[in-house]
């Protein structure tokens, strides 16, 4: 089974609990906060590096823009061994 394939059925069945079985799934509320707080510590770094480097791509190859693109690349560096 694909990886697309399996996010569909996770969606579509964590829909139909949602939906079927509303006051018993309570029970996963815990967990499914957790697991969002998890995802959002770990790829809003990502994505906010991402778009920084890439606008200071964009800035051109000058002596500055060359300067802060290191400073980039190692605080990109630093957070990546965090994980």
């Amino acid at each position: 089974m694909s990886s697309s394939t399996k996010i569909l059925v996770g969606l579509v069945s964590g829909a139909f609990v949602g939906l079927i079985f509303a006051e018993q799934a309570g029970v996963f509320k815990i967990a499914a906060d957790g697991f969002v707080k998890l995802l959002q510590m770990m790829v809003l770094p990502y994505i906010t590096i991402s778009i920084i480097r890439r606008a200071l791509r964009r800035l051109g190859t000058g002596k500055a823009s060359r300067r802060a693109q290191a400073r980039w690349s190692i605080i990109h560096n630093v957070l990546h061994r965090v994980d």
